[in-house]
């Protein structure tokens, strides 16, 4: 009986076609489960910038607090003020003003008796430098007023 034909050597055989693994856009299901990155750092980092975040608007809210109280005492105390404001800028352009300056400059008052209220520059820089807050607090009310 006949025998085939001899085989090729090997280095003449066609490669064998082997199929891929899988095709499938799903995980091979023989190769082992991959588990996620555990999450503890991310939320360490996070609470730390979260910490960080607080103490930051803390300062602020101190610093704001301060100001704030600050602002209400200085207002309530100007707001008193106030009066005094107007009864010196009322003085100064009446006839009494006059009447008073006139005595201080002839000498006929007392020489230990404070007159600063007679001097025009004293009371003029008081009104101005008021004119000058109340312009100042008219800016701010006016750039920073919220209409939540």
């Amino acid at each position: 009986m006949g025998q085939g034909a001899p085989c090729p050597p090997e280095s003449l055989k066609a490669p064998r076609f082997q199929f891929p693994v899988s095709r499938s856009p799903f995980p091979d299901p023989r190769s082992p489960i991959p588990h996620p990155p555990p999450l503890i750092p991310v939320i360490k980092l996070h609470i730390m910038e979260q910490i960080e975040r607080i103490k930051f608007m803390e300062e602020h809210l101190d610093r704001a607090s301060q100001a704030v109280k600050a602002l209400s005492d200085a207002l309530d105390l100007y707001t008193e003020a106030m009066e005094s404001i107007e009864t010196i800028d009322d003085y100064l352009v009446s006839d009494e003003w006059q009447h008073d300056f006139d005595a201080s400059e002839a000498g006929l008052l007392p020489k230990d008796l404070k007159c600063g209220v007679l001097s025009e520059d004293g009371i003029w820089n008081v009104i101005d430098t008021n004119r000058e807050l109340q312009a100042q607090m008219l800016e701010i009310v006016a750039t920073h007023l919220r209409h939540d």
